[in-house]
């Protein structure tokens, strides 16, 4: 039903994929670009931070997002991820081939329910374990856990 009655309200959205084209980029895409780059570069951790880009119903991408937001999410964020400053997981359209487009996958427009969270984190899983540890050969992933530090021998 909120589906339904949100491709409505969308008239009038903002237009990414023409605004880039912009030379030189409109001054707020300019700043949102540096902050989050010199954000996510300012992150020393022994690993590269990782960044899911989390599902969203192809409505929300189609009919309601800015036009090209998420091609100027990963604008920002693919540079980042090839000169190995994140990792980066792009699930936005995780539920797009849905027949309803993944709106049952959700209890409203951002927040999955049991049966999305259980499909994306089936999918989730695997792609997180190959992205976290793919440099660390020969570790076992399925080991047990190490014991806590705070447990008694």
């Amino acid at each position: 039903r909120q589906c339904k009655e949100l491709r409505g309200s969308a008239a009038g959205r903002l237009d990414f994929g023409a605004l880039r084209q912009q030379q030189p980029l409109p001054d707020f895409m300019q700043k949102t670009r540096d902050v989050v780059q010199a954000r996510l570069r300012a992150i020393h951790w022994p690993q590269p931070p990782l960044v899911v880009l989390m599902p969203v119903t192809r409505l929300w991408t189609h009919d309601v997002l800015a036009i090209g937001l998420h091609e100027w999410a990963l604008a920002i964020l693919q540079p980042l991820e090839h000169e190995g400053t994140i990792h980066l997981v792009d699930a936005t359209d995780f539920f797009a081939a849905d027949s309803d487009a993944g709106c049952r996958a959700f209890f409203d427009f951002y927040h999955q329910n049991a049966i999305g969270r259980e499909r994306f984190t089936r999918w989730l899983l695997p792609q997180l374990k190959q992205t976290l540890y793919r440099g660390e050969a020969g570790r076992n992933m399925n080991a047990p856990a190490p014991p806590r530090m705070d447990s008694s021998p």
